[in-house]
């Protein structure tokens, strides 16, 4: 099952981050969106990545079936 996480200050680091160096990404993004915004969308991928570290540990202990 795929995640999917909308959120747009997510979208615009992925479509940026490229094209914009470090720095004044940082600050593009920090001017732009409040200090909530940052902390969700940071708690959201900090979400996702403990999703997916669960779903391999589950996946790694089930056993296979033979086919």
């Amino acid at each position: 099952m795929a995640n999917i996480i909308i959120d747009e200050l997510l979208c615009f680091v992925q479509n940026n981050y490229s094209k914009i160096p470090n720095n004044n990404m940082v600050s593009v993004t920090a001017g732009f969106y409040t200090d909530e915004e940052i902390v969700n969308s940071k708690a959201s991928i900090y979400k996702l990545i403990s999703d997916m570290h669960v779903a391999m540990q589950y996946e790694s202990e089930t056993p296979q079936k033979d086919t």
